[in-house]
Formats: C-alpha cells, sequence, structure tokens
C-alpha cells in the first residue's frame, strides 16, 4: 500500500492559463496524479475543494521577516505563520536586517534557523552591498549558492559605477539584483524612483543583465520599464498592493501606518501602477510586508518607521479586484503563482505530476473583513484594517501539508 496522501477533490486546477476540474492527489510531498475521479483510499485525507481555484503555490518575493536581530518585530515562526495564512507557500525574506545579511556565515545561520521555524519554504536575499553602505560589493561568489537574489532594499545604491558591478557578477553567476529605486539628496520627491529606474535600465541594457525593480509606485517608473521591454532589455519588476490601492490623501485617515517607503503617490500615479499590472508590463505581485513595533510606528509622522505588513491582506485585496471586475483572475496567478518562479529560476509555478506539492487554493465566494488584532504576524502597521471584501484563501498546501486552512 503506498503512503499516506492528500487528494484534493473536484477544484478547478490552473494548468498553462487555464482553469480545469480535475481531483489532485499529493504523496510523499510531490503531486502524484491529476486526473477526474481519483478513488479515495482510507489513508488518505481528503478535502472537499468543490468550486475553489487550485493554483501553483503562491510566492512573495519581498517581505522583511526581521530575522536575524530584529526579532521583536517579526522572526521566522511568526512571519511565515503570517505568510500562510495569507496564501504563500514561499516567501524572500530582505537583507535590512542586524546583522544585514552581507556573509556567508550569517545567511548560513540563518538557513538553519528556518529549517526549524519555518511553516513556509524561505528564501535568502543577500546584499548587494557590505552593511547595505553602497560602497564595497559582498563576496558574490561565495553568497550565490545559497541565496535567490541580491538585494540593498531599504535604500537605493547610489553610485552607478557600484551597482554596474553588482550586476556584472550576477550575470556571472546566473543571479539578478532587486533594486530599490531611490535617489538621495535633493531631487524632487516626485522623482526620486523614476531616475534611478531609468539609470538601472540603461546599466542592465548595457551589461545585457537581468534587473528586477521593486515595489513600483510612479507612473513614470512604469512608462520606463514597458519601453525597456519593447526594446528587450532583461528587465522585471513588481508592484504591492499598497501602491495601486492607495493615494497620499490615505495618510490623512491612517496616520503613519500609511507611511511607507517607497511614499503612496497621487491618484495619476495609482491608475499607471494598477494598469502596469494589469497589462502585465509589470510581472509580480510583491507585499513588501515590513512589520514595526508600535512604539516605533506610534510616534510624530516625521519620525514614525516606514513601511506596512502585508503577508495576510495582500492576496484577498487583490481578489477582490478580480470580484470587482478591476482585474483578472489568470493575471493575478501569472503575478503571484508563476512570474516569481520563471524570473529567480527556482523549481515550481506549475501543476503537473512529479512536482512538489505548493498550492494555494481560493474561494472567490469568500466575503473578508480585515482585522489587525487576529494577524498571526506580530506588526499590526497596515492601513487596511476594517477593510472588507470578496475572494480569500482556502487553503495553504506546503511540500504536500496543509499549513493553512481556512472557514468555510
Amino acid at each position: 500500500m503506498e503512503g499516506k496522501g492528500l487528494l484534493l477533490t473536484g477544484g478547478k486546477v490552473y494548468k498553462g492559463g487555464r482553469f480545469e476540474e480535475l481531483d489532485l492527489l499529493i504523496q510523499g510531498g510531490v503531486i502524484k496524479k491529476l486526473a477526474k475521479g481519483i478513488p479515495p483510499m482510507p489513508h488518505y485525507e481528503i478535502v472537499d475543494v468543490t468550486g475553489k481555484i487550485i493554483c501553483p503555490g503562491f510566492v512573495d518575493i519581498h517581505c522583511h521577516l526581521r530575522t536575524p536581530g530584529q526579532e521583536y518585530k517579526e522572526d521566522i515562526k511568526t512571519g511565515t505563520m503570517a505568510a500562510v495564512r495569507g496564501g504563500f507557500t514561499r516567501v524572500f525574506t530582505m537583507a535590512n536586517t542586524e546583522p544585514v545579511i552581507d556573509e556567508l556565515e550569517i545567511v548560513e545561520s540563518l538557513l538553519e534557523r528556518i529549517k526549524k521555524e519555518g511553516h513556509c519554504h524561505v528564501e535568502v536575499i543577500a546584499a548587494v552591498t557590505k552593511g547595505l553602505k553602497g560602497r564595497e560589493l559582498v563576496d558574490f561568489e561565495k553568497l550565490a549558492p545559497k541565496v535567490v537574489a541580491f538585494s540593498d532594499d531599504g535604500k537605493g545604491i547610489q553610485q552607478g559605477e557600484i551597482m554596474a558591478q553588482g550586476l556584472k557578477k550576477c550575470k556571472e553567476l546566473g543571479k539578478i539584483i532587486i533594486s530599490h529605486c531611490e535617489f538621495e539628496g535633493d531631487l524632487p520627491e516626485s522623482e526620486k524612483e523614476w531616475r534611478m529606474v531609468e539609470r538601472d535600465v540603461n546599466l542592465a541594457k548595457f551589461w545585457d543583465a537581468k534587473i528586477h525593480i521593486a515595489h513600483v509606485s510612479t507612473r513614470e517608473s512604469v512608462k520606463i520599464i514597458e519601453k525597456a521591454k519593447e526594446k528587450g532589455i532583461k528587465i522585471t519588476a513588481e508592484a504591492c498592493p499598497h501602491h495601486f490601492l492607495l493615494t497620499e490623501d490615505e495618510i490623512l485617515n491612517s496616520g503613519t501606518n500609511g507611511k511607507v517607503n517607497p511614499p503612496l503617490k497621487g491618484e495619476k500615479d495609482r491608475k499607471k501602477v494598477l494598469e502596469g499590472v494589469k497589462r502585465g508590463i509589470i510581472d509580480c505581485l510583491a507585499t513588501d510586508h515590513a512589520p514595526h513595533s508600535e512604539k516605533e510606528k506610534n510616534l510624530p509622522f516625521k519620525y514614525a518607521a516606514m513601511g506596512m505588513v502585508g503577508l495576510e491582506t495582500a492576496v484577498p485585496l487583490t481578489l477582490n479586484l478580480v470580484n470587482t471586475g478591476v482585474l483578472k483572475l489568470e493575471r493575478v496567478i501569472e503575478a503571484f503563482g508563476e512570474k516569481p518562479y520563471e524570473i529567480f529560476n527556482i523549481p515550481g509555478g506549475k501543476i503537473e505530476e512529479g512536482i512538489e506539492g505548493n498550492l494555494t487554493v481560493l474561494d472567490m465566494e469568500k466575503e473578508f473583513s480585515i482585522d489587525k488584532e487576529v494577524f498571526y504576524s506580530k506588526g499590526r502597521n497596515t492601513p487596511f484594517n476594517g477593510w472588507k471584501g470578496k475572494g480569500d484563501v482556502f487553503l495553504t498546501v506546503v511540500a504536500g501539508e496543509i499549513k493553512y486552512r481556512g472557514a468555510e
């Protein structure tokens, strides 16, 4: 007799851009069979997912698990519990920790903690420069086999020569830089992002290297990225729900919970970022989950920490846009469940026999009401508290195990 299994019955399986009603059997952590009417066996855990959408496991390519050194904000356990509640089977954690993730020993220690404490897969992103200071590159050769990408997220790399060197290293090693585009200094706030996007596009073109633009927030950035793609430049990009759902006016309602980096912009920017997501100019959706303590947020606006939590809100907020006719479900699945695997060259991103059983199952009929007090995350810093909508996570399956099960 074969081992225990997880059998999902009656669901609509997303395969190659279309939906097919199939049963799905996982055994030994791997998708064993996809077919209509798979016979149930006594040793199977059987879950009826009739009418639900079975997707490749969603990935958040941009979050801050605050480990090591800032565990009062978030840790591996709470962050990955929040991730699976939000439908994510894999997350990428950023390098702006204490100490910065810029040495092999720090990466290896973190990976050991992830094995012991994680509720989902976690990929580590290493810094581009030592201490995130923007002056001296990390040892790319040592770090590359252990990390998914490189980023100085939280700060823009100010010197073009440093970015160029990093792009060359990543090209040689088959890795990618995730660029936080923000020039410092006297530029108008509206130009700080897109001018660095423009610079990085030109560098990627010159070196024929890949680059990924983080948390796009301006209409000019979207236009630059679109033109770069038309020219065949190897650029990809992500956007976060807060940048296509909110404008700077939200600060009047949410105070410091609306303070984020890059800052919320105007209505024209919001609409253009959303258009970029709709049309696939922006490849991926990400959370930029940035938990802070209440003390760090409960300060005058000028001094309050920047960032908001997103792991438990991003998917339902985006599914609500599907239910209201703003986005297509296929585009959302592509942005969370296909493009991250393709861009960062990680196994998965499809539902086939023989693939590891990482699945996000969606209930498009389920109504939600966001309540920060029941978050698994330690962070409560969200401007979306009290928001209501339709469409939520029903199951999160990681390597064949149900890690989150929503209420019917």
